[in-house]
């Protein structure tokens, strides 16, 4: 009688085995469900820290680096993100030195940092042809550009004077090919990425002020970069 109740406690034991094999592949299975449900871009940045061999402390609104994985053949880019504030800190000491007959500014919306550069320091008056300049100021821009991952809207805006020439037969062409050369300026000359870069031309429909003076339609003239972070729609 003895031997037979030895025998059953036996038996029961390889249960506790096979519930505890089971906890852990359940366990392992909501792992890889919340992998996946995970974004990518959190993933991305986490797993950054350890990609240059140790591991960093992030701090709210400072600059995060992410170190790009280096396939053979090609040319490892930096690629890092500023908050807002430290990219108005950037522009602002890159071109607070430049000889320029108009101030270059900006503002923040809800779209990113509104860059504004007054047409009369990027092109010669009736043209979309850019100035040595602006090209100086441009050059300096696109060196903070490279090395953020902001996703850049190039507007162009004219007063409400109207232009009707073989070239342009409005403002909207007028606008719209400004935009243009200044993207193709950074993108071609400047070498920096185009799946970056969009181009869009407003003639006088979005004037910053009335269009009542000879000053006021001065400061409607002008390109401005929108300057939007990845993520944002």
């Amino acid at each position: 009688m003895h031997e037979e109740e030895e025998e059953e406690m036996d038996t029961g034991l390889w249960m506790l085995t096979f519930s505890d094999l089971l906890s852990l592949l359940l366990t392992f299975f909501v792992l890889l469900f919340a992998l996946k449900a995970l974004d990518k871009g959190k993933l991305d940045e986490f797993l950054g820290h350890f990609r240059g061999g140790g591991m960093g402390i992030l701090q709210m609104g400072k600059e995060v680096s992410v170190a790009p994985i280096q396939h053979p053949g090609e040319t490892i880019i930096s690629s890092k993100v500023f908050s807002l504030a430290e990219l108005r800190k950037a522009i602002d000491v890159s071109v607070k030195n430049l000889a320029v007959e108009e101030k270059v500014s900006y503002r923040s919306d809800e779209r990113g940092m509104v860059l504004t550069l007054p047409s009369t320091i990027l092109f010669k008056s009736g043209t979309s042809d850019i100035t040595p300049e602006a090209k100086s100021i441009l050059d300096k821009l696109s060196k903070i550009l490279r090395e953020s991952r902001y996703n850049i809207i190039i507007e162009g805006h004219t007063d409400n004077i109207p232009i009707s020439t073989e070239q342009f037969p409005s403002n909207w062409e007028l606008s719209t090919d400004r935009a243009v050369k200044v993207l193709r300026y950074l993108v071609e000359s400047r070498k920096l990425p185009p799946e970056r870069f969009a181009a869009v031309g407003y003639g006088a429909s979005k004037p910053l002020v009335p269009n009542i003076d000879a000053e006021s339609r001065k400061r409607n003239r002008r390109v401005e970069l929108i300057l939007a972070p990845p993520g944002n729609g």
